[in-house]
């Protein structure tokens, strides 16, 4: 129950962000918004914060999982191709993060 809960809250609150973004011209805000909550999914059932859920159901269906398979194909429906899109987007904020976080790592920056 709690989690339906949260979930209806959660489901309400994106698409009444979604639709502020959309209004006011602000695309990017609504991009990540929409990024927020997949990540927030897929903190709820198990994954890493680093991670979509997308990317997360992408991985589980190449590997074979049911559950991935389904909810590839899902997704699939909104969007082609929208899993495989999911696991190059974490890879490229990923390899961003690294980039822009470099030069203050403490471990190679002895200054």
């Amino acid at each position: 129950m709690l989690l339906a809960t949260i979930a209806l809250i959660g489901c309400s609150l994106i698409i009444l962000l979604m639709g502020v973004g959309i209004f006011t011209g602000k695309h990017t805000f609504t991009r990540y918004v929409a990024l927020g909550f997949d990540m927030f999914w897929n903190v709820m059932t198990g994954g890493g914060i680093d991670e979509t859920i997308s990317s997360r159901a992408g991985v589980a269906a190449i590997q074979g999982k049911k559950w991935g398979k389904l909810l590839a194909w899902c997704l699939g429906k909104l969007e082609a191709n929208h899993c495989t899109l999911a696991i190059e987007g974490d890879i490229d904020r990923a390899k961003a993060l690294l980039v822009a976080l470099a030069p203050y790592d403490s471990r190679t920056n002895k200054n």
